[in-house]
């Protein structure tokens, strides 16, 4: 479902508990409010460095860098290569 254009974030947790049903019914609730939800929160505390990844990357893209860097890769692993230096076009 994820590779179908579903986010991973909102599928897992309805995949999870399902997964859990259909081994163990006895286990749905103790798995959620255990085991998922304490690796939910662990994750949550990466959250802070996603708006700086972005911010990051969109600096990089407006001055130029991104396109600079993609040529000189490009012109150091030579045409042949080329898929080393893929990246996507601006809209």
């Amino acid at each position: 479902m994820a590779y179908q254009g579903f986010s991973v974030i909102l599928f897992a947790p309805v995949a999870a508990p399902l997964a859990v049903v259909c081994t163990s019914p006895a286990l749905v609730v103790p798995f959620y409010s255990g085991v998922f939800m304490e690796k939910m929160a662990s994750f949550a505390t990466l959250f802070p460095d996603v708006p700086a990844g972005l911010g990051f990357g969109k600096v990089i893209e407006l001055s130029g860098f991104a396109n600079s860097l993609d040529l000189g890769i490009l012109w150091l692993v030579g045409p042949t290569r080329a898929v080393l230096s893929v990246r996507f076009a601006p809209s």
